[in-house]
């Protein structure tokens, strides 16, 4: 009824649904042809192409027509020929004229097809210039939000196929055409016939051999970029971009003639400024007057068709300036991060223990242990095992614990004082910090920290910060979401026998992983607090 015209959509559609055919749905041809019919005078052109590309489907499955249009490739290269296959199937009594197939096929046809009858025919195209990758990764977004210039693919579920035929049919009088993406067929011995995507590549891909580059002094970097050719390449120059202040040598790199398929590494020199500096790196190939800058990466599960994700290919560089008091350190795992790794990165030799194997001789080798995150909360050995942890810090140890989640943990277990967890955090990563102790020593030493080193963080500032601790803790900063109350859990220290003892919220494990420079100076001063 919102529908001008719908009533007698609705009148028509209540009979067949009282009258549906289950055993022989070719039997309700007729019917849906008459409501088809009523649907192509509906003025509202949203309501009309959306329930009649519904309907053509009805219509096609209640006649089981099978309508192929296959490459016995997977992927394909712009400019390419392709052999194609069309292939229509009628196995239905009723019959069905083949007029003519358009897209980006041009065939007339005029063939009439009757019970079990079929048509095929082999064809050739030439790729379009595209690329097969979700739409909203095409090009960088911003905080929340991804860039999408071609507003027509806003809100579709997946970037359409832009290789395909239209079968225009005339069934029972009436035309009707069906729109049939490019597959690639083939047959498996074990999964039996398999239909996936065609997928179109660029010429080119590249790829940076890390996602993040540390440079902890001033010294040169090798990066590696591969160049991957999806097509027959004839030459061409490999350049790696880097930010305004960084250098990089060589400048360009000639590329040689590479095979389908065919992959060669190309070796930069990058130097690094001075200062905490962060920035961009990219590669890409110039060939035949065209810039391809993407990287390419297989998604690839039995359950899904194969898909492959094109994105601009960027990695980012980060020199940090800092300096600690320690070499190494050991790191217990916790639920899975990326934190030990991102120490190693910056020249510290990192240990990792297991729970399970935890010894206070294998420790006690150690000068600093930092404890993973949610470790209290999947290792239920730490309910006894932590007093292994208390003893190394009473014989001078200094001990890291990361961020656990409060629901269902007895606070009382992670530290040798009481602590209460709460649900406490900090989702705003720009929120102002402030210093309760600014005097103190892990705010000053090795490295001075200020407002500075809080710029640049990720997604948050914190969680499941500490609301209530025991006197002997000393908190060292204060931050909160805007109309929030100061919360000051998110950094707390203090002295146990002759070791040094730390519990905190702030999310390393985001921040770390993304070279977030400001928070490798933090966590050095972690590290070296008591050393």
């Amino acid at each position: 009824n919102r529908v001008s015209g719908g009533k007698i959509i609705k009148k028509l559609t209540d009979q067949l649904l009282s009258n549906f055919d289950y055993k022989k749905p070719y039997n309700n041809i007729n019917s849906l042809i008459q409501i088809y019919k009523e649907l192509l005078t509906i003025k509202n052109s949203h309501w009309r192409e959306l329930k009649k590309n519904e309907l053509i489907q009805i219509i096609k499955n209640c006649l089981g027509l099978r309508l192929q249009f296959n490459s016995n490739i997977p992927v394909g290269v712009v400019g390419n020929n392709l052999l194609t296959k069309l292939k229509v199937i009628n196995p239905s009594p009723i019959k069905i004229n083949l007029e003519t197939i358009t897209g980006c096929l041009k065939i007339n046809i005029n063939t009439l097809l009757e019970t079990n009858q079929s048509w095929e025919r082999n064809e050739s195209l030439i790729i379009p210039d595209n690329i097969s990758t979700p739409y909203w990764l095409l090009e960088k977004g911003t905080l929340g939000n991804y860039k999408v210039s071609n507003t027509e693919l806003k809100g579709l579920p997946e970037t359409p196929n832009p290789i395909r035929v239209i079968f225009n049919l005339t069934i029972e009088g009436t035309k009707i055409p069906i729109s049939v993406p490019l597959s690639y067929r083939t047959t498996d011995r074990v999964s039996g016939e398999v239909v996936e995507n065609f997928q179109l590549l660029p010429k080119i891909t590249t790829q940076l051999s890390d996602e993040i580059y540390f440079f902890e002094n001033l010294a040169p970097k090798k990066i590696r970029v591969k160049v991957k050719a999806n097509s027959t390449v004839e030459g061409g120059v490999v350049k790696l971009k880097v930010p305004k202040g960084w250098k990089v040598s060589p400048d360009s790199q000639k590329l040689n003639s590479l095979t389908l398929g065919a992959t060669k590494d190309f070796i930069f020199d990058v130097y690094p400024p001075n200062g905490n500096k962060t920035g961009k790196f990219s590669s890409f190939v110039t060939q035949a007057n065209k810039i391809y800058k993407m990287k390419l990466k297989e998604i690839n599960y039995p359950h899904i068709s194969k898909q492959y994700l094109l994105e601009p290919n960027e990695s980012k560089g980060v020199k940090i300036n800092f300096e600690t008091k320690v070499e190494k350190i050991a790191y217990i795992k916790g639920a899975g991060d990326k934190v030990a790794e991102s120490i190693r990165n910056i020249g510290i030799s990192v240990t990792e223990f297991s729970v399970d194997n935890l010894l206070l001789e294998d420790i006690s080798k150690f000068s600093t242990l930092v404890v993973g995150i949610r470790a209290f909360n999947v290792n239920k050995d730490l309910t006894f095992k932590n007093e292994i942890l208390w003893e190394f810090v009473k014989q001078g140890g200094t001990l890291i614990i990361q961020y656990n989640t409060s629901g269902g943990l007895d606070s009382s277990i992670i530290a040798p004082y009481p602590i209460n967890l709460s649900r406490d955090r900090v989702t705003e990563e720009d929120s102002e910090v402030k210093f309760l102790k600014p005097n103190h020593p892990i705010l000053n030493t090795p490295n001075k920290i200020s407002s500075k080193d809080f710029e640049g963080w990720i997604q948050e500032r914190g969680l499941y910060f500490a609301n209530n601790w025991d006197n002997r803790f000393s908190a060292l900063l204060s931050m909160n979401d805007a109309g929030e109350s100061p919360k000051k859990g998110s950094l707390l220290v203090a002295d146990y026998g002759k070791g040094k003892f730390i519990y905190t919220g702030l999310s390393f494990f985001r921040e770390l992983p993304a070279g977030v420079p400001g928070a490798f100076r933090l966590f050095a001063n972690l590290i070296s607090y008591g050393q």
